[in-house]
């Protein structure tokens, strides 16, 4: 059966964590999204389908860009004299957004519930 560790390993191919405290962060994000995922896979589903990490990392990497746009510790932009270098939270979320979706649209034939209300997660 997968594992938050077999999550965080998909997580890694998409972005790496800062340090330590962003990495328990996203293992925990990892956790989430596979007790997500395994709450909605069919039952005659093996627990070890690699698409199953892959979608839960999709869902933990689209809650820890969420968790950037409010976290209040992290700049959106800064000055350094006349250079202003402004983070573009919207499209990060976006491609968040759009991660999650294609990975979850790759389970859709092994989750019970395939209608809109399965996917707010």
């Amino acid at each position: 059966m997968l594992t938050p560790s077999d999550v965080y390993t998909q997580f890694l191919l998409i972005t790496q964590p800062a340090d330590d405290k962003e990495t328990q962060i996203i293992v925990s994000l990892c956790k989430n999204g596979l007790d997500w995922v395994m709450k909605h896979v069919k039952r005659e589903i093996s627990r070890d389908d690699i698409r199953i990490s892959q979608a839960a990392a999709g869902i933990a990497y689209y809650d820890y860009a969420m968790s950037k746009l409010t976290d209040s510790g992290d700049p959106r932009y800064f000055k350094a004299g006349d250079v202003t270098v402004q983070k573009k939270i919207q499209e990060d979320i976006l491609v968040a957004e759009k991660i999650k979706r294609s990975r979850l649209d790759a389970i859709a034939d092994i989750l019970e519930d395939t209608s809109f209300g399965a996917w707010n997660v």
